[in-house]
């Protein structure tokens, strides 16, 4: 089961932080792209952050804050998976937008060019 465990807390933060780093190229790419093919583009980053936070529920029945601490304490590397998933995941959507947004500024700015006074 930690074996396990492992693989996919390693995978995962492969993913999210290689998410993170190519962001400005995958905002780059999707500029002139419409926003809903844009939302779809996001989607699986949502997924991710929400699993941190929603997958101890099944082994414990309903959310609250103790059953977190009975997690961290029994289970540590489920805690370090799902507090992966929530924070790079979180990141990983925040700064995707926020490229995005910038990479939007930049081209809407009208460019003058450069005169020649001499």
């Amino acid at each position: 089961m930690n074996a396990v465990l492992l693989g996919l807390t390693v995978g995962m933060t492969a993913l999210l932080v290689t998410a993170v780093v190519r962001a400005r190229r995958w905002a780059s790419r999707r500029r002139a792209a419409r926003r809903s093919r844009l939302v779809l583009r996001l989607v699986p980053l949502a997924p991710v952050t929400v699993l941190g936070v929603v997958l101890p529920m099944p082994i414990w029945g309903a959310f609250n804050f103790q059953y977190w601490i009975v997690t961290a304490w029994l289970l540590p590397l489920l805690a370090l998976f799902c507090l992966i998933c929530c924070v790079l995941g979180a990141v990983a959507l925040g700064r995707r937008l926020w490229c995005f947004r910038r990479a939007g500024q930049a081209t809407s700015t009208p460019v003058r060019p450069a005169t020649a006074d001499s």
